[in-house]
């Protein structure tokens, strides 16, 4: 994330409680880098609180979240949103994404269709959908999804749906995920 092409980003890092030296390394690199703002959680707050809580604290026109685990390309802030603002009409863009154990494999969905279409193609790709919840989403329509205040089963399909149900979906060809297993 630190090392993305386009620059003007805020980076909001949410430490739930972490018990290892995790504190000490986001304080220090917080120093360095005045786009990363640390909130470190008096107690420990689960895994959708935490997402909800991390968009609730950002400012930007665009948001995306990012596991601790994943990996994005160096341009993919960029090309995302350079995709968005020529394409008002979409909601949010991702780039294609590989799971780190198969590098070979890429998964690339567009939803781009009606709501009908857009919605039963959902389903058809639900298991590999990642890059949906993960993409550069308008922060406009972030605020009219779902609240992650509680965990449930199949929370970030549901946050997928609604944002499917406001506006259409792209995979840009340029950039990349790479997710955790």
């Amino acid at each position: 994330v630190l090392k993305q092409s386009y620059q003007n980003i805020e980076i909001i890092i949410s430490n739930n409680c972490s018990t290892d030296n995790t504190k000490i390394f986001l304080d220090k690199i917080s120093e360095t880098d005045q786009r990363i703002k640390i909130f470190n959680q008096k107690k420990e707050i689960s895994s959708g609180e935490n997402f909800q809580f991390v968009f609730d604290k950002s400012k930007g026109k665009y948001f995306r979240w990012n596991a601790s685990d994943d990996f994005m390309s160096q341009n993919y802030i960029k090309d995302n949103f350079n995709f968005l603002e020529k394409n008002k009409d979409y909601i949010a863009s991702s780039s294609k994404f590989f799971f780190e154990n198969d590098k070979n494999y890429h998964f690339s969905h567009n939803l781009n269709e009606n709501l009908y279409s857009r919605l039963k193609h959902f389903f058809n790709i639900r298991y590999s959908s990642h890059n949906i919840f993960y993409s550069l989403i308008r922060t406009k329509n972030l605020k009219k999804v779902i609240r992650m205040s509680k965990d449930c089963l199949a929370i970030d399909w549901m946050v997928n749906l609604d944002l499917l149900l406001n506006g259409k979906f792209k995979t840009i060809e340029e950039s990349y995920i790479i997710f955790s297993c």
